[in-house]
């Protein structure tokens, strides 16, 4: 057990930011004592976590005993980490004359705030490495490679993509595309050293192909307006672009050029459209309008002739395939999450997952399957742990990111290289124009 306690003294700008987030506004100063052995060791760093973890940093030891108990933590789990030790905390005892903190920047949140713990006590904490990668700073959008594990595709927030050696922790080729973010990407399943990138601001879709040497070079399509999900079909021949809008658009890879245009076939913005990995045909959609439809693209692609239309609690923020085609994965606001077998006409499995909800209608949550399809990760916007899930709904670990990107990362941002730039009217298959591979 770990207790922290109130000592009285000069109160730092940390504390007092600390003390607004206790009841009565009280300026304190915090130090963790280990239940065996003399002293306190005064607290450097102790937060609230978005998930109730109380994180501690001790600064040095101290004699005297405590003048009044302010908060009963029970230590769960303590991370190896430079001087910093993280314990979990429960809400009993002192700690119910306590307010939890609500960020000002979550002011719709309904209710107290009140932000229950997302890990299961069942759950096994992961014993995994976990470090920042630097070279990644600034990205708003990643892609690991399908074929290269350690190969990562990022699209930065200044309009610049990048190649990631996560091993080494270090940019292995970059290009500039335009000033404004990168929101969609997408490798190309049929040319390993190709992929997509779709940039919103402008309604930018490039293809770029990089080269062994570490030249990217580029090639423009025919723009697609508030651009933000790329997907390629598993036989490259079709490229699926959604976005800002209720309209999703088709694309022929090898000529380069728009085909078709699915207008009104939800009555919300398209959040993203996604490929199934086996079946060149197969396409799933999630929509704002709180509906995950499913399209075959040899029928027809109208509002009320979805192959399947999945209805959910919330809006749906993202879906995917599982990588064996036999599962389908959409995830919402919170706690909404939902498993559809596809080869059991898109029923339901589980019929619930078991996933404490924050209730708020800003925790917006991504999950994904691993690469074997047997697992499912999935972490929400207001939470530091990462959830891994069994199939069938079963918790089999949790991963913990609470302060690991505390420091500013800015190393590691090569400079750009501008791509070579061609004409939008050839193809971007074309070997004359990417020259060989």
């Amino acid at each position: 057990k770990f207790m922290a306690f109130c000592r009285s003294g000069t109160v730092s700008a940390l504390e007092r930011e600390l003390s607004r987030r206790f009841a009565g506004g009280r300026r304190v100063r915090l130090a963790v004592r280990p239940a065996e052995g003399d002293g306190a060791t005064l607290v450097a760093d102790c937060r609230w976590t978005q998930t109730e973890v109380l994180r501690l940093a001790p600064a040095a030891c101290v004699d005297g005993e405590p003048e009044e108990q302010v908060i009963l933590a029970h230590r769960e789990e303590v991370v190896e980490g430079g001087d910093e030790v993280e314990v979990e905390a429960q809400r009993q005892g002192a700690m119910e004359t306590m307010r939890p903190w609500k960020s000002p920047s979550r002011r719709d949140l309904p209710g107290n705030g009140h932000r229950p713990r997302l890990q299961d006590d069942a759950s096994p904490l992961l014993v995994a490495e976990k470090r920042p990668l630097s070279s990644t700073a600034h990205t708003r959008q990643f892609e690991f490679h399908p074929e290269s594990p350690d190969s990562l595709l990022v699209g930065r927030n200044d309009g610049s993509v990048a190649i990631v050696d996560t091993h080494r922790d270090r940019v292995v080729a970059s290009a500039s595309l335009d000033t404004s973010a990168v929101l969609g990407l997408c490798w190309i399943p049929k040319q390993p050293d190709t992929f997509v990138c779709g940039l919103p601001v402008n309604g930018k879709v490039v293809v770029v192909r990089h080269h062994e040497d570490g030249e990217m070079v580029s090639v423009a399509l025919e723009a697609y307006d508030e651009v933000c999900s790329t997907t390629v079909n598993c036989s490259s021949d079709y490229l699926l672009l959604s976005g800002f809008s209720r309209t999703v658009a088709l694309y022929d890879l090898p000529t380069g050029r728009r085909i078709q245009n699915f207008t009104n076939i939800h009555t919300g913005f398209v959040n993203i459209s996604r490929f199934a990995h086996q079946s060149p045909h197969l396409f799933a959609t999630a929509s704002f309008d709180a509906t995950c439809k499913v399209w075959d693209l040899r029928r027809p692609v109208l509002a009320d002739k979805a192959v399947r239309t999945l209805v959910r609690p919330t809006l749906n923020v993202m879906c995917t395939f599982s990588h064996d085609d036999r599962h389908l994965l959409v995830s919402g606001v919170d706690s909404s999450l939902g498993q559809y077998s596809v080869d059991r006409n898109f029923t339901a499995w589980p019929d619930k997952f078991e996933i404490p909800s924050t209730e708020s209608r800003t925790n917006y949550r991504r999950s994904v399957y691993t690469s074997d399809s047997t697992r499912i990760i999935t972490a929400a916007t207001d939470s530091s742990i990462v959830h891994l899930l069994n199939l069938d709904g079963s918790p089999a670990g949790d991963a913990r990111f609470a302060g690991i990107l505390n420091n500013d990362h800015r190393g590691g941002h090569a400079s750009s290289m501008s791509p070579k730039k061609s004409s939008p009217s050839r193809s971007p298959w074309s070997t004359r124009w990417f020259g060989p591979r």
